[in-house]
């Protein structure tokens, strides 16, 4: 089973893309997740904060779950 997870960045833009379902019922923390140019798409603890935000939006949309905000 699919939906759709909306996303608002920064900038005002409103994505949309399917998810999962098991992405959707995972019992977790709403997270921000930070996309800037100069970022690198890492899968450490500390990739997709402020201080080391990630380089693409493909790469934060894959580690976003339900609920998560993706900073542009």
């Amino acid at each position: 089973m699919t939906t759709r997870l909306l996303l608002r960045g920064a900038s005002g833009l409103l994505l949309a893309g399917p998810v999962a379902a098991s992405n959707l019922l995972r019992a977790r923390e709403r997270n921000a997740l930070y996309v800037a140019p100069g970022g690198e798409d890492g899968d450490g603890l500390t990739h997709g904060t402020p201080e080391r935000p990630f380089a693409t939006l493909p790469h934060a949309y894959a580690r976003a779950g339900a609920g998560d905000t993706i900073v542009l």
